[in-house]
This record gives structure tokens, sequence and C-alpha cells, in this order.
């Protein structure tokens, strides 16, 4: 194994002491990612083959590092802290890297066009969104990233237009289209449409209602309790 994963250890212990405020120096999470980068293209110059999609990173280091949490960690770190064009980067990277053929790009494809709305990139955002969903017109995060790039350059007509084709009054709230609603709630809420604002909160708030519902009827352990 390469032996650099223990200096990526080392980074990564940092990162969270950073997260945790015990130390002050956040350089440590740009500089795990630049080394796993490095490892990655190391161990590519040897193997063509080797971990071609990210979940794989994980397999073939045994689990140890936990790589796909601690991404997930600094992307987290990154919107928090309004660090657009470091996450930008990071998902161009990580569309780059992987090959995204056995698991979805969704999640870093969404992020990616957030990133470039909330960096006034409004045209290019737009056009991501637009191109990501004519490969997948039913994906919910495609259609909500095209929801926020209209509604960030100020098309509000064309962000309800794309709500209207996916939400009805009869239709419910769900783990897959629950993005969606969230988009619209932020869009009605921005246009002053008061009325729309109120009636998908009151969606949100009934799908969060049965979410906990269904949470408390699951033990620690993941079996359903005897009276479910």
């Amino acid at each position: 194994m390469n032996t650099k994963w223990r200096r990526f250890n080392s980074l990564t212990g940092k990162c969270y002491n950073n997260m945790m405020g015990i130390d002050q120096d956040s350089s440590c999470w740009g500089a795990a990612f630049d080394l796993l980068k490095e490892i990655v293209r190391e161990e590519r110059s040897r193997d063509a083959g080797y971990v071609q999609e990210l979940y794989q990173l994980d397999d073939v280091t045994d689990f140890v590092y936990d790589i796909e949490g601690w991404l997930e960690d600094y992307i987290g770190e990154l919107d928090m802290r309004g660090m657009w064009e470091e996450l930008l980067e990071v998902c161009v990277d990580m569309l780059e890297m992987f090959a995204w053929k056995e698991i979805s790009s969704s999640d870093f494809d969404f992020l990616r066009i957030s990133a470039l709305g909330n960096l006034g990139r409004n045209e290019e955002a737009v056009r991501l969104s637009r191109e990501w969903m004519e490969k997948e017109e039913d994906n919910m995060l495609a259609v909500s990233s095209g929801v926020y790039a209209y509604m960030n350059g100020g098309n509000y007509e064309e962000a309800e237009a794309l709500i209207e084709k996916y939400i009805h009054e009869d239709t419910e709230c769900t783990d897959e289209n629950e993005v969606l609603f969230i988009a619209a709630g932020e869009l009605y809420k921005v246009s002053g449409n008061q009325e729309a604002e109120r009636r998908i909160e009151k969606i949100l708030e009934e799908y969060d209602e049965v979410v906990e519902q269904e949470l408390m009827e699951w033990d620690e352990d993941g079996e359903e309790l005897p009276f479910s």
C-alpha cells in the first residue's frame, strides 16, 4: 500500500481537530485533498484501472481511513464556510477523477452548479443544469439544480415552470423528491408567493413527521420494533 496513506491519515486527524476547534489551522483540509489526488495519480501511473469508482478507495485501503466519510465532511466544511471557489474545484476534480458508472455523480453535479450560482456565475449554472436535465429529466437533483440556477439569475418564471412540471396538487413528498419541495419553498419565499410557500412548508412538515415516526419504529440495531 502507498506509504502516503499514513500522511493522509495524519492530515485528516488534523482536519477533525480543526472541525472541533482544537486546531485553528484549516489548511489541512485542502492539503489532505491534494494528497488524496496525488496518491490516486501515482497508483494509476502503475495501474490504469486503479479505483475507477469512489467507493473503491475505501475498499483498497480496508476501510482504515473512511475516505468517503472524510470527503463528505470536507465538502460540508467548504459549504458551511461559504468557500465556493474551493467547493467548485473539489467537485470538478471529483467528477473528473472517477468514472461514475456504478454509482451516480448527482451529489457532485448538484454541488458544482450550486457553487457556480453562489459565485454569481449564473449563465454557467443554467447551462450545466439544462444539460443535466436533458440527460436525466427525472433526476430530482438535476431538476432542483435548474430551479436554483434560474432563481439565482432572477428568472422566477422558468424556475416555477420547472417546479410545476413535477409538483402538482396531489404530489406527495418522498425521499426522492424532497429536495425539489425544498427548492420550491425557497423559490416561493424569494418571489413573495406566500400562499404557495405556506403550502409547501405544510407538506414538508407532514413529511418530516412521517419520517420521524418511521424512525421511531426501528430499534438501535435497525430491526423493526415488535409493535410496528
